[in-house]
């Protein structure tokens, strides 16, 4: 109850400017985590196309050798 109180004594200048103070904090604490998290989903994500495409070319080998057949094939891609 005593925050409601404290709230109402709150002018509009004073939730402005708690506003921008928190947008400050947001931008400067939290949107550069974010980005470091979205830098390190990229780099991780080029590392599994990159497994992803040599798989695709082993299983493509095999098949043509014929050491699997096509129903191996979608089954280890799937």
């Amino acid at each position: 109850m005593l925050l409601f109180t404290h709230m109402a004594m709150l002018t509009s200048e004073d939730i402005k400017l708690i506003g921008e103070e928190l947008g400050n904090v947001i931008e400067q604490n939290i949107t550069p985590q974010f980005q470091e998290i979205r830098d390190e989903l990229r780099v991780i994500t080029r590392r599994i196309d990159r497994v992803d495409g040599k798989v695709n070319l082993l299983v493509n080998i095999l098949q043509e050798k014929r050491v699997v057949t096509e129903d191996d094939k979608h089954l280890i891609l799937s």
